[in-house]
């Protein structure tokens, strides 16, 4: 049985959200339900622990592929835009939020505020698909070397290149209160069936850490999920990095399943590293969340019943 995990970050309109769109980090409410339409013809839409149930193959007679949605970061926008059509269409999926940055403390993730910055400089009135700032694409902007500098950098110096980037576009430090869920929002989606999974504290590439530093991120993180969700706790390593000392790590927390940015099908019958498991990433305003999908698809004339095997009521990646 096929099984897919789809990896989807923001869901909003493009005006005032053009860096996230540059980066393929964000989708169109419009192009989103586009593409749950495309996913429920053709696949059984499960929660990501149904997916990956290893015994799923034999309690179910679909002859269906699998797959499961998951959002990263945990923009409010799930629960703006994605829960009210995932609702309609009787699907539920797995939120990964950054520990510090989400609840009812407001604290900016830094490529966000660096996005606003740019959003920042260009001007309302253009219409270019990729604008110019400075003189730079801002394709080149989300993806070069300043968005590099300021990956590497130690928070305390981030915020300092921050605000000189700002005085140099001549901007000011933007900011936006309600871009991430509340506690409130957490909870409701777990109410309504959702699951919420680990993606670190403050979304540094685990690699990059100390042991001592990688741990409190686990630790820290791991204690935010469970205010919410007492079920298996899932990792979504920030950014897709990972390496051995990190799956061990994980490891030390009971932490037995983890995801990747790396695109693939999930093959539990195959060659399979639980603490590396792959996804595919959904961008772009197609009807068809990844093109790779299609050759995981049941042909139409055979995608005519949308079974529900869950039984679940209608009621460098950033």
């Amino acid at each position: 049985m096929n099984r897919v995990i789809l990896m989807y970050h923001r869901v909003c309109e493009r005006r005032g959200a053009r860096p996230w769109f540059a980066r393929g980090t964000a989708v169109t409410p419009l192009a989103f339900e586009r593409q749950l339409d495309w996913l429920t013809a053709h696949f059984d839409v499960v929660p990501l622990r149904t997916l990956l149930d290893e015994t799923l193959a034999t309690a179910t007679e679909s002859k269906r592929p699998l797959a499961a949605l998951t959002f990263d970061d945990g923009y409010a926008d799930v629960v703006r835009y994605a829960l009210p059509r995932c609702q309609a269409s009787g699907v539920v999926g797995t939120v990964f939020p950054v520990a510090k940055h989400h609840g009812d403390h407001h604290y900016p993730l830094w490529f966000d505020t660096f996005y606003r910055i740019l959003e920042a400089s260009i001007s309302p009135t253009c219409t270019d698909a990729d604008p110019l700032i400075e003189g730079i694409p801002l394709s080149v902007w989300v993806r070069g070397p300043e968005k590099e500098a300021l990956h590497t950098a130690i928070p305390e110096a981030r915020q300092s290149l921050l605000r000189r980037l700002a005085a140099s576009l001549g901007v000011e430090v933007p900011d936006e209160p309600d871009l991430y869920l509340s506690e409130g929002d957490l909870r409701q989606l777990v109410e309504l069936g959702w699951s919420i999974g680990a993606h670190g504290t403050v979304h540094s590439r685990f690699p990059d850490l100390h042991d001592l530093e990688l741990h409190d991120e686990l630790r820290r993180s791991l204690a935010f999920v469970r205010r919410f969700d007492a079920g298996e706790p899932i990792l979504a390593y920030p950014d897709g990095a990972h390496d051995p000392r990190v799956r061990a790590a994980a490891q030390s927390f009971s932490i037995w399943r983890a995801l990747t940015v790396t695109p693939g099908p999930v093959d539990l019958c195959g060659p399979f590293d639980p603490l590396a498991m792959p996804r595919y990433l959904c961008r772009g305003d197609e009807s068809i969340p990844h093109p790779a999908l299609h050759a995981f698809a049941l042909p139409s004339s055979e995608a005519v019943e949308v079974s529900n095997p869950a039984g679940i009521s209608a009621d460098r990646l950033t």
